[in-house]
């Protein structure tokens, strides 16, 4: 497994020698390099199995340290960071000269944002660099939110992940993109909801009108996918077909069946309980040899439409019928 410690320097001394570093954030565990060194973000690429075509966010400590990485930062920019940051909040905007290729996989829009992990921070402030940092996982596999998911996966190909403590929020941050017209649209759903933006815009989100194009991490159709097959729905009495895992937000109004490997991930039928816990549940379950992963819904609201939407992709990959 890959080191994990809670030595800040260690991480630190390592990005600056150009390596890849698992690194905590709010939202989920990052797989950070230094952005302004290309062979360390290509390094990114390959641990991850992260096709080219999906670009990179890019961390800063401030939005005064986005000059040169933002070709412009709108008003409307400003008020977003200055209500939503340090948060869980990616804008996508026209990228600066210092933002290369290798970031935006040639887009001419860069993802940045402010993470609101302390570790985090003081790790970019102390290199003087921001960060390229997608999540911590296997591209398309689930998402880490502890220091032992991303060792388990890289082994000895990681030489050091900074333990923070499990992630706060538990979810990817929400993505919204500045369009050439001047209007904005909402290309992933996150832990701030879509409405607080437009109420902070004043305006209205658009949705993506191609969705087949990758302009945004997270937009890949099956993606936060455990290996094990994943189905949607326990609102009725299922029956069981093998060995089950049940992952369950608020009670159900029947018994567990006998055999299953039942995992709630709130005591108290709270959303955001259930976000900081529903990757945790999805690979634990992955790794106990079933042969299917069941998860009851959630309401379409807050941040139960990034959980929704979650879930959605995770059973994308599902190819045996459903019984």
């Amino acid at each position: 497994m890959a080191r994990c410690g809670t030595d800040l320097q260690t991480a630190v001394d390592l990005l600056q020698a150009g390596h890849p570093v698992g690194l905590p954030t709010e939202t989920v565990y990052g797989l950070a390099a230094r952005a302004d060194m290309p062979d360390a973000v290509a390094d990114i690429y390959r641990l991850k199995g992260r096709p080219a075509h999906n670009p990179l966010i890019l961390h800063f400590s401030s939005v005064t340290d986005m000059r040169g990485w933002v070709a412009r930062m709108p008003e409307e920019a400003e008020r977003l960071f200055a209500r939503f940051s340090p948060g869980p909040l990616t804008l996508l905007l026209p990228k600066g000269p210092r933002v290369g290729d290798h970031i935006s996989a040639s887009l001419p829009r860069v993802g940045v944002r402010i993470p609101a992990h302390p570790l985090f921070r003081k790790a970019i402030q102390r290199t003087r660099c921001p960060f390229a940092a997608p999540s911590a996982n296997r591209s398309g596999y689930v998402s880490p939110t502890q220091a032992e998911h991303v060792a388990g996966v890289y082994g000895g190909e990681l030489a050091y992940v900074l333990d923070g403590g499990p992630c706060e929020v538990g979810v990817e941050s929400t993505i919204v993109g500045l369009e050439p017209n001047g209007s904005w649209t909402l290309y992933r759903p996150g832990a701030i909801a879509a409405t607080d933006i437009e109420c902070a815009l004043d305006a209205p989100l658009r949705l993506p009108s191609d969705h087949t194009q990758v302009v945004a991490p997270g937009m890949d159709a099956h993606h936060y996918s455990p290996h094990t097959p994943v189905f949607i729905g326990l609102e009725e009495i299922p029956v069981v077909h093998g060995k089950e895992g049940w992952i369950t937000w608020r009670g159900l109004t029947y018994p567990i069946p006998p055999g299953v490997v039942h995992q709630p991930i709130s005591n108290r039928s709270d959303l955001n309980d259930a976000a900081r816990e529903l990757y945790a549940a999805m690979i634990w379950l992955d790794g106990l040899g079933l042969d299917r992963i069941r998860i009851q819904p959630f309401p379409h609201r807050g941040i139960g439409i990034a959980l929704n939407e979650r879930i959605h992709r995770a059973s994308l990959r599902t190819h045996i019928p459903e019984a």
